[in-house]
C-alpha cells in the first residue's frame, strides 16, 4: 500500500526536522569556522573544544656562582624567562637579579637595572660562568676561547 506525499505534507515534514533540530543549532557558534550546514541552514559546531591544563607555577633555582649548576639554572632560566617574548627586557633583569647570588651577582652588580643592559649581563654571566667541563672525577676545567 503506497502513499502518495503531497507538498502541504512535505512542509509539515520540513518544519518538525526544523523544530527538532533548533536546541541543537542554539548551541552552535555560527562564527565557528569549522561547521557544517543542515538542511536548514542553521550551523552545527564541528569543532574539537579545546583543553587547556592549568600547570603548576615553576620555581627557579638560583645561582650561586658553581659552575657546575650554571647549566641547569642558564637552561631553565632561558625556557621560562630569556626566551619569554610576553616579558620585558626589565622584567627580565629583574627575575635574573633575583635568582643569582653570591659571587654571580657581584659579577653583575655594577649594571643599572634598565632593559638597555639586560643583554649585557647576560654576556657577563655566560662569559664568566658558561663553557665548562667537568671531568668524570668532578673536576672542573674552563674552556679558552682563542
Amino acid at each position: 500500500m503506497s502513499k502518495e506525499i503531497d507538498g502541504e505534507s512535505i512542509n509539515r515534514i520540513c518544519v518538525r526536522i526544523n523544530n527538532a533540530l533548533k536546541p541543537v543549532s542554539n548551541v552552535s557558534n555560527p562564527s565557528t569556522d569549522n561547521s557544517e550546514f543542515v538542511a536548514s541552514g542553521n550551523p552545527i559546531s564541528t569543532s574539537t573544544p579545546t583543553v587547556k591544563a592549568k600547570l603548576p607555577q615553576l620555581s627557579l633555582r638560583k645561582f650561586s656562582g658553581d659552575p657546575k649548576s650554571w647549566q641547569p639554572f642558564w637552561d631553565s632560566f632561558e625556557a621560562a624567562v630569556h626566551n619569554n617574548d610576553s616579558v620585558s627586557k626589565i622584567d627580565k633583569f629583574n627575575y635574573l637579579k633575583s635568582l643569582v647570588e653570591g659571587n654571580c651577582a657581584s659579577a653583575i652588580d655594577g649594571f643599572a637595572l634598565t632593559a638597555v643592559n639586560y643583554d649585557s649581563a647576560v654576556k657577563v654571566l655566560k662569559d664568566r660562568f658558561a663553557d665548562y667541563y667537568i671531568g668524570p672525577c668532578g673536576g672542573v676545567i674552563k674552556f679558552s676561547s682563542y
